[in-house]
């Protein structure tokens, strides 16, 4: 799905100016190549294109009953969340989903999003994988690209804090983007195209968080208040959910 890039250095050879020696010359040559090299390597930029893979296949095995089509406010968590992906500033929300969960797959279909099936993907790595094969077969990402990915139980998420981060420059080529909520990390983090084949060389005991270990992170800071939080138990719901209610 992701291919390497080859980067191919022009050679040149400058004249002489009058009175330089050879080796004066070399040298000077030297350090302009390495300087403009440097500067190339820390140019930050805002991604062209945003794409955003919401992997939505799994059991809810802790909540006890499929948690995305838990009520939320005037639908489903997944409407709230992709509410939020939908409004924002992302080009394309692809959302992998289970083949035989037509009740979610039904939900989903309702908003203009990219509803991938698959077989039972054994775990949250798999179905972003799935979801990122199909954005590079479909939409051909770049290098100038990134991709957000992010669990699909985020009822809280808005597209406030997504287009925050859409905007933000930072290193495409080896850096990924993620928000802090006051002193602590969190949902969604924002991968450079270019970083996410290494999502399919993880091991298989390797979450998709060893690739945000394994890389430079930059961080853009939130409000302690705007925190993120997934819903994996029937107690974090509720609090969710009383927390949606103070909200104005």
């Amino acid at each position: 799905c992701v291919c390497g890039r080859m980067m191919i250095v022009r050679q040149y050879e400058p004249s002489l100016g009058a009175g330089r020696s050879v080796k004066e010359s070399e040298s000077t040559i030297f350090e302009n190549l390495q300087s403009k090299f440097s500067r190339r390597l820390v140019t930050k930029t805002a991604a062209r294109n945003c794409y955003a893979i919401v992997p939505a296949a799994g059991h809810s095995q802790r909540m006890g009953r499929p948690k995305l089509l838990l009520a939320w406010r005037q639908g489903f968590v997944v409407d709230a969340v992709l509410a939020a992906w939908t409004a924002s500033r992302v080009s394309r929300t692809v959302v992998v989903v289970r083949q035989d969960d037509e009740p979610l797959r039904q939900a989903c279909e309702k908003w203009p999003v990219d509803v991938v099936c698959a077989t039972d993907p054994p775990d949250m790595k798999a179905s972003v994988q799935i979801g990122l094969q199909y954005l590079g077969d479909t939409y051909s990402p770049g290098h100038r690209d990134a991709c957000f990915v992010a669990p699909a139980d985020l009822p809280m998420l808005t597209s406030a804090i997504i287009d925050h981060l859409v905007g933000e420059p930072f290193d495409l080529e080896s850096t990924i983007l993620a928000p802090r909520f006051g002193d602590k990390s969190g949902h969604p983090v924002l991968l450079p195209w270019a970083l996410t084949d290494q999502i399919f060389r993880l091991g298989s005991d390797q979450g998709v968080n060893q690739v945000v270990k394994q890389n430079l992170v930059q961080h853009v800071l939130f409000p302690e208040s705007d925190r993120v939080t997934d819903i994996d138990t029937p107690e974090s719901y509720q609090a969710a959910l009383r927390a949606a209610n103070q909200q104005p």
